[in-house]
C-alpha cells in the first residue's frame, strides 16, 4: 500500500445503541448499510485521509420492515427486493413496477434503501 494509506477501521456493532456509541467514540466514521453509494465515488478508496466504517449489516433492527393499515417502516438495512416483497400487497401496480424496474435483480437483492 502507498505511504499514509490505511485501510479503514470497520465496526460492526450488534444494536443501535452500540452503533450510536461507536460512531460518538470515532465521529469521523461512516455509517456503512449497503456501501453501494459510498463505493461508487470518486477516490472512496484508496484514500489517504480514509474514514472508518460503522457497519450496519449486524443490527437486525435495521433489517426489519413493519407494516400497518396506511404505512409501511423499513429498515436501513431492508434491500429493494425485501421492500417489493413485503410491499406487493401494499403498493399501487405503478409504484410496484417503478421500483421494480431499479437496477437488475442482483443489485436490488444487493442495494439496501
Amino acid at each position: 500500500m502507498p505511504e499514509g494509506l490505511r485501510s479503514p477501521t470497520v465496526f460492526t456493532p450488534k444494536t443501535i445503541s452500540e452503533a450510536i456509541t461507536n460512531k460518538l467514540k470515532n465521529s469521523n466514521a461512516r455509517f456503512w448499510a449497503g456501501g453501494t453509494y459510498l463505493m461508487s465515488r470518486p477516490n472512496f478508496y484508496p484514500n489517504p485521509e480514509q474514514r472508518d466504517i460503522i457497519s450496519l449489516s449486524g443490527i437486525q433492527d435495521l433489517s426489519r420492515i413493519y407494516h400497518a393499515d396506511r404505512y409501511l417502516e423499513a429498515g436501513a438495512m431492508v434491500t429493494i427486493q425485501q421492500l417489493l416483497t413485503m410491499g406487493s400487497f401494499m403498493f399501487s401496480r405503478e409504484l410496484y413496477n417503478a421500483i421494480n424496474s431499479i437496477g437488475s435483480s442482483v443489485i436490488r437483492n444487493q442495494a439496501t434503501i
